[in-house]
């Protein structure tokens, strides 16, 4: 299976894990985060996973993505076991990933076979 096809079964991970998540979902983060917001809370969902139109050529041409997380309830805690789920989940399925731990920096999903460039 290629990047695109890991990501997108992360991605339906997520959702059984009950989350929204949505691939190439609105033109930007702050467009996305915005929408978002009314759809997890009406759903009840754990929070949201997306990447946006904008990294959407990222994925097929580079192989990798950088997919931002959330929780919508206000709370840093719970935005950060959203990016510890996501990340749990893509490793799971054969990602490489890169984050730093906090609610403030996007996941990198990273294709198996892409070697990551190292500080």
């Amino acid at each position: 299976m290629d990047a695109h096809g890991l990501v997108r079964k992360t991605f339906a991970d997520m959702r059984k894990l009950g989350y929204i998540a949505r691939m190439a979902f609105s033109c930007c983060r702050n467009c996305a985060s915005y929408e978002l917001v009314g759809v997890v809370k009406e759903k009840q969902a754990l929070g949201a996973v997306f990447y946006s139109t904008q990294s959407k050529d990222d994925m097929r041409n580079c192989g990798d993505v950088y997919v931002c997380f959330g929780s919508y309830s206000g709370e840093d805690n719970a935005d950060i076991s959203v990016g510890y789920d996501l990340t749990r989940v893509a490793l799971e399925n054969g990602l490489q990933v890169e984050w730093n731990g906090t609610s403030i920096e996007a996941v990198r999903l990273v294709s198996p076979n892409k070697e990551i460039e190292r500080e």
